[in-house]
């Protein structure tokens, strides 16, 4: 179903689901600090629910590479290479995508003994993969960075705060 990027099993006792966006960003540390500053208890202190940090990162579809294409024998060529190419990049992403979740996830490992922790890869438009991957995961709630975009960024891309503050079926933190 998901991709995860550390090993995970269902835990056998009931957990609170709280989910933090990540990317590379200032803002996304920012908001994984605050996360398990704030939301995250220790297995001493859950009156019998765990708490279960899952981070998502969601990375683009690859592109694949415009080339112009030429008579028929060259065509298949051209074809097997960007596809090739497309492959290859998707992979790219894919690894660096774990390996910053694998980051962070040894982070949360280090700092809350007792909190079980997901990390999940996402591909696609960030805005609804989060907002879809929070409804499957049944998240009591998200937290996530602001980026910081000026008011005609906002109009022209569209911040993914903002759609998933609009569009998440829990709670959301954004933290500045």
């Amino acid at each position: 179903m998901f991709d995860d990027a550390v090993p995970y099993s269902d835990p056998a006792c009931p957990t609170r689901v709280i989910v933090v966006a990540i990317d590379a960003s200032q803002h996304a540390q920012k908001a994984f600090d605050w996360a398990l500053d704030h939301m995250c208890r220790g297995s001493g202190n859950t009156s019998g629910v765990l708490d279960e940090i899952v981070l998502l990162n969601c990375r683009p579809v690859a592109a694949t590479p415009s080339v112009p294409v030429g008579d028929e024998i060259f065509a298949g060529a051209v074809i097997s290479s960007n596809q090739d190419y497309q492959a290859w990049a998707a992979e790219q992403t894919r690894i660096e995508s774990h390996t910053l979740l694998k980051k962070y996830a040894y982070r949360v490992m280090e700092r809350n003994k007792g909190v079980i922790v997901r990390a999940i890869a996402l591909e696609g438009d960030t805005r609804e993969e989060l907002c879809s991957a929070v409804k499957q995961l049944r998240a009591e709630c998200v937290v996530m960075g602001s980026q910081g975009m000026s008011l005609v960024s906002k109009l022209m891309v569209g911040s993914v705060s903002d759609h998933v503050l609009h569009h998440a079926p829990c709670p959301v933190i954004v933290v500045r």
